[in-house]
């Protein structure tokens, strides 16, 4: 990781209320049925221009070449809305509704070329898989980029095929902690990875 990740890094860990965590518990509810002893929140950085901006630098570096840019609501849509405006390619958004999940909100997706879907956190991309499908109805060569994983890109590059390009992985973030934080929390992040592998089996 370069000094300017690291830098970013440093300054996003720092966000209040970013990272909150249940290690005694059930864990913190992340989807219908999938609890987390530890959840990163990424919206809370929406309050902070200066981070934000340099996140969208960061994603947008990996963004260059697309034709489309898709964000992923809640958590893709800010960054793909000013990526797409600032590379001066289409941008359509993903909404998510409990009966019709991943409704695209925008123009069409046409054509050929390539399409960049952006998100915040990557656990196990089964939020994207319907816009994935009609994506593949017309396209395309697809990428994904966020700014958080949790360690699977190879296997949801794999199991979904495309690319997946993530600023920083769980690890990360974790190390970035003061160290009484980061010996707490590194077993259970331990724990929960081998359950998303489970689900992605």
């Amino acid at each position: 990781m370069n000094r300017e990740y690291k830098k970013l890094l440093s300054q996003i860990v720092l966000t209040p209320g970013l990272i909150s965590y249940d290690l005694n518990g059930p864990g913190i509810k992340v989807k219908k049925g999938r609890f987390s002893p530890i959840y990163i929140n990424m919206k809370k950085i929406w309050s902070y221009p200066e981070i934000l901006s340099n996140i969208t630098k960061r994603l947008k570096e990996k963004c260059v070449g697309c034709n489309c840019v898709i964000g992923i609501e809640a958590g893709g849509s800010p960054f793909a809305s000013v990526i797409a405006k600032e590379l001066e390619v289409s941008l359509v958004l993903t909404r998510k509704k409990p009966k019709n999940a991943n409704i695209f909100a925008g123009d069409p997706i046409t054509g050929g070329g390539s399409v960049v879907i952006i998100d915040d956190v990557l656990a196990t991309g089964f939020s994207m898989e319907k816009s994935l499908e009609n994506i593949r109805k017309v396209n395309r060569k697809v990428a994904l980029v966020v700014i958080l994983s949790y360690g699977m890109d190879k296997i949801i590059a794999k199991k979904y095929d495309l690319t997946v390009h993530s600023l920083y992985q769980i690890e990360d973030f974790i190390q970035a902690l003061p160290l009484e934080q980061v010996k707490m929390l590194a077993p259970y992040i331990k724990i929960y990875q081998k359950k998303l592998l489970e689900l992605l089996k």
